[in-house]
């Protein structure tokens, strides 16, 4: 018999090698979406969850990575386990990053994508499946996850529209998705104000606008609540009291006995 596994701190930030055992896990899997789905693409896809207007949950989100059948994507229960450990591990990770205020994106707190270095990579290649990749459009470093994001957005419209009536708070989600929408674009349809700001520069403020989006959404839901109505209950008397029915005996003799006090 196999000695029982650990349990799995959900908590626990991916290591290097499990970053990469991720990704490796993901190439396998990629058949099965409609979507282009990597590593970084799937990064952006959680980021963008957590900086929803709502809590999307599994049973939801899945079928849009893997179909409605789960059991196709994942014959091996085994695989799926794996798969949904890194994910989760890998979501509270960016989710603590986002709930922590930073002023600097270089803090050890602050959020940092999983993103392909494709200009490393690309170095590495030979000549033919270089010109190959580069024709594909998407090796760029940051376009897949700026994608990844985006088709959360676009897939949930809906919750990502806001009324016509509220349109400074729809101005502002505007500002805030177009760093996505630029990176997502290939370089040579750029317009002129962005090619003032090299890739870093427009990565950077990607990751703002997803801090932004975060606190947006909280304020905006906040202020939209309904507000709270504190449950007051009655005043009860003392048990020395005279009993409220008005049968004459005190409190701890008539309503207030152990026998009626629920």
């Amino acid at each position: 018999m196999s000695p029982t596994q650990p349990p799995v701190n959900l908590d626990q930030p991916l290591s290097n090698d499990e970053i990469d055992a991720f990704a490796e896990l993901i190439e396998t899997l990629e058949d099965q979406t409609d979507f282009p789905l990597d590593l970084e693409a799937l990064d952006g896809f959680i980021t963008a969850l957590i900086c929803s207007p709502r809590l999307v949950m599994p049973s939801e989100y899945l079928p849009h990575l893997f179909g409605e059948d789960l059991e196709a994507a994942f014959p091996d229960p085994v695989q799926f386990t794996r798969f949904m450990s890194f994910f989760t591990r890998r979501w509270n990770s960016v989710a603590q990053a986002l709930n922590t205020p930073i002023d600097d994106l270089s803090q050890p707190a602050a959020l940092v994508p999983f993103l392909t270095d494709w200009e490393s990579t690309l170095a590495e290649m030979p000549a033919p499946e270089r010109a190959e990749i580069e024709a594909l459009g998407f090796a760029e470093t940051g376009k897949a996850w700026a994608m990844g994001f985006l088709w959360v957005v676009e897939t949930w419209e809906d919750d990502w529209t806001l009324p016509e009536e509220d349109e400074d708070n729809a101005e502002t989600l505007e500002v805030m998705l177009d760093p996505f929408y630029t990176l997502a674009l290939p370089e040579a349809e750029l317009a002129d104000e962005d090619r003032e700001y090299d890739r870093d520069a427009r990565i950077a403020m990607a990751i703002w606008s997803a801090y932004d989006l975060r606190q947006f959404w909280r304020d905006t839901i906040s202020a939209n609540a309904p507000p709270r109505v504190p449950i007051r209950q009655a005043a009860e008397p003392g048990r020395n009291e005279m009993c409220p029915c008005g049968s004459g005996k005190k409190f701890k003799k008539c309503c207030g006995s152990a026998e009626k006090l629920h």
